[in-house]
């Protein structure tokens, strides 16, 4: 069995137009590394109003490792003692 780290966040527009949003994992660092993972929300595709009176949406990521002799072995193989990545999440009008 692998772990999970759960990160929640609100999100609240400030765009003149409807948006709906996107998320976006580059740059993992060590190389290779993002096969052991996943990350996954629960953004359901809800529309951002671009009205004043809009509420502001909870949003949950979780990211989720493996718990492989694989996965051991590229850290032991590789030296790993930290790892990272950069999220984007983006909005894109509707």
């Amino acid at each position: 069995m692998g772990a999970t780290k759960n990160a929640s966040f609100y999100v609240l527009s400030n765009s003149n137009v409807d948006v709906e949003l996107g998320l976006n994992v580059t740059n993992w660092v060590p190389k290779g590394i993002d096969h052991y993972f996943s990350i996954s929300w629960d953004y359901n595709g809800t529309i951002l109003s671009s009205g004043a009176d809009q509420e502001p949406l909870l949003v949950t990521l979780s990211l989720n490792v493996a718990s492989s002799k694989d996965f051991i072995d590229f850290l032991v193989d590789n030296s790993v003692t930290d790892f990272g990545f950069d999220i984007t999440v983006y909005a894109s009008g509707v």
